[in-house]
């Protein structure tokens, strides 16, 4: 768990993501606010096809693997996701998604999140940069990353390649609103 001023972001095991495909189980576990929080069925079918069967034993690359959820303390509730797609490539390289939920966009959840997961992933070794790709049009997952200091490495019609080097990624934290 990572555990920040605002925010508590929290990687969950196989039962916790199978309780998260259902709306408000995991909430309910977890003695969190239920809002009824609304999954599309492409990520529905991603946790089903790809991270449950990545995660269904324990192991440390579990972490690589699973969504994390944010939880905003002063609402107690999940205000967003975020995940690693696997483990480091061969270039040392991990890739990162998130999402933040609509009730919650715009409170700055997300800069301090990705901050806060950068940081934990450049304290494994193996971990040398870290990937994110947005729509062309997407500006606040755009200013997400530009906070956190990743820089543009590919553009491709409708689509932006980031990238942050372990190197000159800065531990200070982002500025947030509150």
């Amino acid at each position: 768990m990572i555990d920040s001023l605002r925010l508590q972001i929290i990687p969950l095991s196989h039962d916790q993501m199978e309780k998260y495909i259902i709306p408000d189980a995991l909430e309910k576990e977890m003695g969190l606010l239920q809002n009824n929080r609304v999954m599309t069925e492409r990520i529905k079918t991603k946790i089903i096809n790809n991270v449950l069967p990545n995660i269904k034993t324990e192991s440390t690359t579990n972490l690589f693997y699973t969504f994390w959820v944010i939880i905003l303390k002063a609402e107690n509730a999940i205000a967003a996701e975020i995940c690693l797609k696997g483990t480091p490539n061969e270039k040392g390289e991990v890739e990162i998604g998130y999402e933040t939920f609509e009730d919650f966009r715009g409170k700055g959840i997300m800069p301090e999140a990705v901050g806060e997961l950068a940081k934990w992933c450049f304290t494994n070794q193996t971990v040398k940069a870290i990937i994110a790709e947005t729509d062309d049009d997407n500006i606040a997952s755009q200013r997400t990353l530009k906070k956190n200091n990743f820089k543009i490495t590919k553009t491709e019609p409708g689509n932006i390649v980031w990238r942050l080097e372990k190197l000159k990624h800065k531990t200070a934290p982002v500025s947030h609103r509150n």
